[in-house]
């Protein structure tokens, strides 16, 4: 599968990780119910792809033809331009691939870059999955929950899967294979994410997750309605405010600090490029840059965005 073909006003399986993963780290379970609920309203969505899924669908199909041949598959399908849809909760899934088990038992064996997953051995048998995912991270036994574990779990549910295999390229030249057996209890939990989800997101108003992250606040509240008059904030607030006051300007002080020290070590230097003192040992290098050619920047349009900082001064 190549492209995005599951709805974007529900939950689908890609989304997964970024509800239920504290450590996945492309977003938040508020961004991911503000892209659902501008969809839901009709709103287009601003990401087009970028460097790291352009390289991702053009390995797709080689990363997943070297997984099968590994696996000794023979029945696969790597050319799917459909979603699945779960039979009783609101989630969709994509699939890169999907195949017939060939009865054949595994077990980790990390010379062949397999490694079997939960399980000491895994059969494959009945219908399975076939995840894709190259990154630059180096390799490692068993891959973070959020790139891919939790995803399969939620396209072996909607496709009543008995197995999955996430095939992962890392560096461009090192592929592993993961294979999960269905799990009971992982599922179970992300049957109730889907489900308190579309809770949240068919609320009226919607019901947003805990504000746990920086980017929440202007996630929930992108606009500013400048004609208001001030809101009178408790009482208990002014504290934090005056912190936010006491925090920059220690920072500022601290900034000015080591811009004086800096300057003053950079003129006994000179041109030397590394220097002692004491106990510590101090370079002033330099940064050097390619050529590039000149290149005109494309218009933009203009647009208004809210920032992610207060401003606080004392009346």
């Amino acid at each position: 599968m190549v492209g995005k073909l599951t709805p974007d006003d529900q939950m689908s399986a890609s989304v997964l990780p970024q509800i239920v993963d504290q450590d996945y780290p492309f977003g938040t379970p508020n961004e991911a119910l503000r892209r659902c609920l501008d969809a839901k309203e009709g709103k287009p969505s601003d990401f087009q792809g970028n460097e790291q899924t352009h390289w991702g669908n053009l390995l797709e199909k080689t990363v997943l033809i070297e997984g099968a041949s590994r696996l000794a598959l023979k029945n696969y399908d790597f050319n799917i331009d459909e979603a699945f849809e779960h039979p009783d909760l609101p989630l969709a899934c994509s699939l890169d691939g999907k195949a017939k088990g060939n009865g054949k038992t595994f077990v980790t064996d990390v010379k062949a870059g397999i490694f079997v997953i939960g399980q000491d051995e895994i059969t494959l048998e009945g219908d399975g999955v076939l995840e894709c995912k190259v990154t630059a991270n180096r390799p490692e036994p068993t891959p973070p929950l959020w790139r891919g574990p939790i995803q399969l779990q939620g396209q072996m549910m909607c496709v009543n899967a008995k197995w999955g295999a996430i095939a992962t390229l890392y560096g461009g030249n090192t592929l592993y294979i993961y294979l999960f057996s269905a799990h009971p209890d992982t599922q179970m939990m992300i049957a109730n994410t889907v489900v308190d989800f579309d809770r949240r997101l068919n609320s009226d108003p919607v019901q947003w997750y805990d504000i746990e992250h920086q980017s929440d606040p202007i996630t929930l509240y992108p606009t500013v309605k400048e004609d208001q008059p001030p809101m009178i904030l408790p009482a208990n607030l002014e504290e934090l405010a005056k912190s936010i006051l006491v925090a920059k300007e220690g920072k500022a002080n601290f900034d000015h600090a080591i811009k004086n020290a800096t300057m003053a070590i950079q003129a006994y230097m000179g041109n030397h490029h590394t220097a002692r003192c004491g106990n510590h040992e101090i370079k002033w290098g330099m940064r050097h840059y390619e050529a590039k050619p000149e290149h005109v920047v494309p218009a933009k349009p203009a647009y208004s965005k809210r920032v992610n900082t207060l401003t606080v001064k004392e009346l």
